[in-house]
């Protein structure tokens, strides 16, 4: 699978999942599978730890980008550009789905030389926590090839990208990633809502938060403005440290509507995040702050056009069961 003098970097995970795929070359480099690519030596898994190389051993997804090297011995810009694509086929992968993995998983990268695989850099990326409404959740092959396609967008986003770069976006992105290992549920309401607000850079003139709903319409339609005001309320009340208002007292009915609004914002960010990705036209208006609202200065008939039909945000609700969530896990002492 490996071949002597390829450098190859990988994501290994494991998490519930659905695919059955073998070794399959989904873009040019970039291969996915639903088995560890690697056979280590017993020297090199000495090397990872035991606890590594039982992770990547038991791993049943796993993401790879591989390229024949004439120099696989040296650590280069090649294994930086390798440990790059697989990073974003890995977040394209979360863009596609919310699963969680059982323990950290790891990103690895090396080469084959004289027919032995060797490790050069590996590090743990953070644990991923299931949504709380869907916490069966498994991933598919169709998820699998999916997001090694948007993180094959995000690629050519880049490329295309202007000199001064596209902090606001990266920003956003990188904010949606870091939250998806995030324990406190309240936590995650904040910051999902900031990705939403990242991406509409809502006015502060006749309330921030009518001015978040009216501009998060555009993604998820007219009839949500109010869901949405009141979760950037709940977003506001949890930055200032108010949210005992809703977790002093245990209330059942009240914590699953705090879970229901994180996994509303959760979608929508995804979901609004990898359509940008994906198209083309939005490249130019969403990547820093003044092209965000400059976007939002459009006429409302040339946003609609770009932006395209809206999100169902409660497709974020799809897998719930509270029959299935106990009290103790909605944090009944």
């Amino acid at each position: 699978m490996i071949n002597d003098s390829d450098k190859y970097a990988l994501v290994a995970l494991h998490t519930r999942s659905l695919a059955d795929l073998s070794p399959t070359e989904v873009v040019p480099t970039v291969w996915a599978s639903s088995k560890s690519f690697v056979q280590l030596s017993t020297h090199w898994t000495e090397w990872l730890g035991c606890i590594r190389a039982e992770h990547l051993a038991r791993c049943n997804i796993c993401l790879m980008a591989k390229i024949p090297s004439a120099s696989p011995g040296v650590i280069d810009n090649e294994t930086n550009e390798l440990e790059s694509r697989v990073w974003r086929a890995y977040v394209g992968l979360l863009l596609a789905s919310p699963f969680a993995t059982d323990g950290a998983p790891l990103l690895m990268s090396g080469a084959c030389q004289d027919g032995e695989i060797g490790v050069r850099r590996v590090r743990d990326l953070d644990k991923l926590l299931h949504l709380p409404l869907d916490p069966w959740h498994q991933v598919d092959t169709l998820s699998l090839e999916r997001g090694i396609g948007v993180g094959e967008s995000w690629a050519a986003y880049l490329q295309a990208g202007p000199p001064d770069g596209s902090w606001r976006f990266n920003r956003v992105l990188a904010l949606y990633v870091r939250t998806r290992s995030l324990p406190e549920m309240v936590d995650r309401i904040h910051q999902y809502a900031r990705c939403l607000e990242g991406l509409t850079v809502p006015p502060n003139r006749g309330g921030t938060g009518k001015s978040f709903a009216s501009r998060v319409a555009l993604f998820v339609g007219s009839t949500h403005a109010a869901t949405f005001e009141n979760l950037y309320k709940l977003r506001g009340e949890i930055e200032h440290l108010h949210e005992n208002r809703y977790l002093e007292v245990f209330d059942r009915a009240a914590r699953i509507e705090l879970w229901k609004g994180a996994c509303i914002l959760e979608y929508v960010s995804r979901t609004c995040i990898a359509r940008i990705l994906d198209t083309q036209a939005l490249w130019p208006h969403f990547r820093v702050t003044s092209t965000v609202e400059s976007f939002w200065a459009l006429p409302e008939p040339q946003r609609q056009a770009l932006w395209g039909p809206p999100v169902d945000p409660l497709l974020g609700l799809v897998g719930f069961d509270e029959s299935r969530i106990g009290d103790q896990e909605l944090g009944k002492p």
